[in-house]
């Protein structure tokens, strides 16, 4: 789309993959290495997104160390299929 920010791509992103956990490492292709985290506590404050994080420890695929692993989803409002920030 013409005019089309990387804020309204990661919504565009996030809306299309409701209550699906994601990891920042796929959340940094969508909305940049530097600046993800800025952009999904914008939908957060900006759009009045519900989007949930996690963390969680694993073994790294060596087995050798344990890692933290963040994840994010969106939690849609099941009312009338509208999130708090009032878009469809």
């Amino acid at each position: 789309m013409a005019n089309e920010t990387i804020l309204d791509i990661l919504e565009r992103f996030f809306r299309g993959r409701p209550n699906e956990w994601i990891d920042g490492r796929g959340l940094q292709r969508v909305a940049g290495a530097y600046a993800w985290r800025s952009r999904v506590s914008d939908l957060r404050t900006q759009r009045g997104m519900t989007i949930k994080n996690r963390q969680l420890r694993v073994r790294s695929t060596t087995g050798s160390r344990r890692v933290t692993v963040s994840e994010y989803r969106f939690v849609q409002n099941t009312k009338d299929g509208i999130d708090p920030g009032g878009r469809a």
